[in-house]
C-alpha cells in the first residue's frame, strides 16, 4: 500500500477548513473502529488518519507482549523516494528499545533534534540513510495495560508540539478502545467454543453448571458491550472534539473558552474512569468488590452535575442531605443511581415537569434510599419483571431494558437489594438497600 505525500502549508484563513477536515476524520475513524475485525487493520486506520493531523513521514504502530518481552508490527510506514510505503519493522519478535520501553511506562515523549547527533538514540528503519528530526511517541493502553507504542515521525526540525503530541494520544487512545473489542470479542469466540467442545463431554449435573455458567456470562458480554460501545466510543470522540476545539481557542486568546475546554476534558475523564472502574464489575462478577463508606448526597450532586441529561432537571430534583452513609462501591453506585435517576426524570407524562425526591432512612444495620418520583407509573403485573435483562414496562418510551437489570446486580453484589412501589399513573418509589455505615 501506498500513501500519497502531501506538504501543503497551512495559513490562518486556513483553519477554519481544516478543523472542520479533522473532525471529519475523526468521524470516519471512530466508523472504521467500530468495524475492524482484525488489530492491524485499526492501526492502519489510525495511521492513515493521523496523516491528517500531522504531516508525517515516518509512523508505526507496534503491539508489545508482556509475557515474551517483544513488540509486533502492526503498521510500519517511511517515506522512500517520496512515497510513504510499508517497511519491515526492525524491531519485529525483539524487545523493545530503552526508548520504546520508557514512552511505555512513563508516557508520551516529543522529540525535537536541530542536529543529527542530539537527543536519545533512536532506531532508524526503511530510509535508514535519513535521521528523523522531530518525533512524538505515545503509549497504547487498554486501561492500566500497555499494549503498544503509536508514533509518528518528521524528516524536518521542529515539525511537533506539545499540543500535537496530546492530540496523538488521543488517536491512540481512540485505537486502543477499537483493540481491546477486537481482543474481547476474539477472548469470547474462543472461549465459546471451548464451553461447547467441553460441555459436550460432560455429564448431565456439569451440563446444567455449565449452562448456568453460559446465562451469567451472556449477561456480562451485554452489559460490557453497552458500556465498552455506546458509551466509551462517543466518549472518546468528545475528548478528541475537545483537544480541536482547545486547538482553535489558542489562536483567538479567549480564557473563558479555553476554560470551557479544560471542564470538558475533565469531565469527559471522570467518566471515563467510571465507566473503566464499572468494566471491573463485569470481569468480576463472582468475587468481592472493595467497600468503603460513601457520602451518597454528595455522590450524587457529583453525578447530576456530570449527566447532561439530569443537568437540566437540577432544580427538579430534591436529594434530602440526611440520607445516611452507606458501605458500597463508588463507581457502582454511580451506575446504579445514573439508571434511577434518568428514569425518574425521563418517565413523565407529556407536558409534566419532572418531580424527584431522594431520601433515606436507617432500618438498624441497613439503609434504605428512596427514589419517589411523579411519573407514568409501572402497572401491577410489569413490578416484579422490570430488574430482569432486556424487559420494559412500557415500549412507548425509549430505552434498553438493561438499566434497571444493572441496579439490581450492582445492589446484590454490594450486599444489598432493591425493590419499587408504584401505580399506574402516580408515580413510583424505587428503592435500594445497602449496609449503614
Amino acid at each position: 500500500m501506498k500513501l500519497a505525500v502531501q506538504s501543503l502549508p497551512v495559513s490562518r484563513s486556513d483553519h477554519r477548513d481544516s478543523s472542520r477536515k479533522r473532525t471529519a476524520e475523526l468521524i470516519r475513524l471512530g466508523f472504521y473502529l467500530s468495524t475492524a475485525t482484525e488489530p492491524a487493520e485499526a492501526a492502519q486506520h489510525v495511521i492513515e488518519t493521523s496523516l491528517e493531523f500531522f504531516d508525517w513521514d515516518a509512523a508505526f504502530l507496534h503491539l508489545y507482549d508482556p509475557e515474551t518481552d517483544t513488540m509486533t508490527e502492526l503498521v510500519n510506514m517511511d517515506t522512500i523516494d517520496g512515497e510513504r510505503i510499508p517497511v519491515t519493522s526492525v524491531l519485529q519478535d525483539k524487545s523493545p528499545s530503552p526508548l520504546l520501553r520508557e514512552v511505555m511506562n512513563e508516557g508520551g515523549r516529543l522529540i525535537l533534534r536541530q542536529h543529527d547527533n542530539e537527543g536519545p538514540m533512536t532506531v532508524r528503519f526503511g530510509d535508514t540513510t535519513r535521521l528523523s528530526m522531530s518525533l512524538m511517541f505515545v503509549p497504547v493502553r487498554i486501561e492500566d495495560r500497555n499494549i503498544g507504542v503509536l508514533s509518528v515521525q518528521s524528516y524536518r526540525t521542529d515539525a511537533y508540539t506539545k499540543l500535537d503530541l496530546e492530540i496523538l494520544q488521543g488517536l491512540a487512545d481512540h485505537v486502543a478502545g477499537a483493540l481491546a473489542r477486537i481482543q474481547a470479542e476474539s477472548a469470547l469466540k474462543e472461549s465459546e467454543e471451548r464451553l461447547k467442545a467441553h460441555a459436550r463431554n460432560l455429564e448431565k449435573t456439569v451440563a446444567r453448571r455449565t449452562a448456568n455458567l453460559q446465562e451469567t456470562m451472556e449477561e456480562l458480554q451485554h452489559f460490557s458491550y453497552a458500556l465498552t460501545h455506546d458509551m466509551r466510543a462517543p466518549l472518546r470522540a468528545m475528548q478528541s472534539f475537545a483537544q480541536l476545539l482547545e486547538f482553535k481557542c489558542r489562536s483567538w486568546n479567549d480564557p473563558e473558552a479555553l476554560e470551557f475546554c479544560e471542564r470538558i476534558k475533565n469531565a469527559t475523564g471522570r467518566m471515563d474512569t467510571l465507566i473503566q472502574d464499572s468494566l471491573h464489575y463485569s470481569r468480576a462478577v463472582l468475587e468481592e468488590w472493595p467497600l468503603r463508606p460513601i457520602d451518597l448526597p454528595a455522590l450524587l450532586r457529583d453525578l447530576i452535575d456530570s449527566y447532561p441529561e439530569l443537568q437540566k432537571w437540577k432544580g427538579a430534583i430534591t436529594i434530602d442531605p440526611s440520607i445516611p452513609k452507606v458501605m458500597g462501591n463508588e463507581a457502582a453506585l454511580t451506575q446504579c443511581f445514573s439508571s434511577l435517576l434518568r428514569n425518574a426524570v425521563k418517565f413523565v407524562a407529556t407536558g409534566i415537569t419532572p418531580r424527584v425526591r431522594v431520601w433515606g432512612e436507617r432500618r438498624e444495620s441497613l439503609a434504605r434510599i428512596w427514589v419517589e418520583d411523579n411519573g407514568i407509573g409501572i402497572p401491577r403485573r410489569a413490578q416484579e419483571r422490570i430488574f430482569e435483562i432486556f424487559e420494559r414496562a412500557t415500549h412507548r418510551r425509549d430505552g434498553t431494558g438493561i438499566g434497571l437489570a444493572i441496579v439490581r446486580k450492582v445492589a446484590h453484589r454490594m450486599g444489598g437489594c432493591v425493590g419499587v412501589e408504584s401505580e399506574q399513573g402516580k408515580g413510583s418509589r424505587f428503592w435500594v438497600e445497602l449496609l449503614a455505615t
